[in-house]
């Protein structure tokens, strides 16, 4: 039987990321992305949706989006993963951006490293790293093809948002590789994508493809 998913999302820590929640609803086997803060409240999140967190996946090492890795990893024994470019921002606050933005952030370890292309075996389903450097050097995005209802899904992290696109003044962004990286998703990422970002609401790839700015820019210059 194909495993259908859904995803429960947390608005979390002073900077307001998007914490998520993918569930298989059959095994309710889930795996965290992003979980930058408020780890009681993700936590009392995958209890109410009768979640078994077996996985935590970050879409890049600044520390709004990793902050909260430790204390979820020793709630649930959950292992960690973030793209291998990415990795030591875990365990340095100068890197990840904490002491910059005075948050709090455990340095820790991951438990695994990705790379551009692979594939994970998450909920049950197949889900594709993007790796889309730019926002940091270790940026991914992670695309599931098909959710279980035939609907494509992607994880967007801080590359693209609805109406534009992380910033690149942070250690180790570049606005050139962001750019190559907005291209990459438009030769990768279907039309009928749900995106899902790090911040703001979720959007439709094909209407974003219409209206955001950079997207529209990247596209004159043809493929990467």
């Amino acid at each position: 039987m194909k495993a259908c998913a859904s995803v429960r999302s947390l608005s979390v820590g002073p900077l307001a990321v998007n914490c998520y929640l993918l569930l298989d609803e059959e095994s309710h086997d889930a795996v965290v992305i992003d979980p930058g803060g408020d780890g009681p409240s993700i936590m009392q999140m995958a209890e109410q949706a009768g979640a078994h967190i077996s996985l935590i996946l970050d879409t890049h090492g600044h520390c709004d989006h990793i902050g909260d890795n430790p204390y979820i990893r020793e709630k649930t024994g959950a292992r960690i993963g973030i793209h291998h470019l990415d990795a030591p921002f875990l365990e340095d606050t100068l890197l990840n951006g904490a002491q910059y933005m005075s948050l709090s952030c455990i340095p820790h370890k991951p438990d695994f490293t990705f790379s551009d292309g692979e594939e994970l075996i998450v909920c049950g389903i197949r889900l594709c790293v993007i790796h889309t450097p730019g926002h940091t050097v270790g940026s991914s995005c992670f695309f599931i093809e098909d959710d279980g209802s035939g609907r494509p899904i992607l994880f967007a992290g801080d590359t693209l948002f609805a109406g534009g696109i992380g910033r690149t003044d942070y250690y180790g962004g570049d606005a050139e590789e962001i750019g190559k990286s907005l291209k990459k998703l438009l030769i990768k990422i279907p039309p009928a994508t749900l995106v899902y970002p790090g911040h703001g609401p979720a959007f439709n790839f094909g209407d974003e493809c219409k209206s955001n700015p950079f997207l529209l820019e990247v596209r004159k210059f043809g493929p990467p």
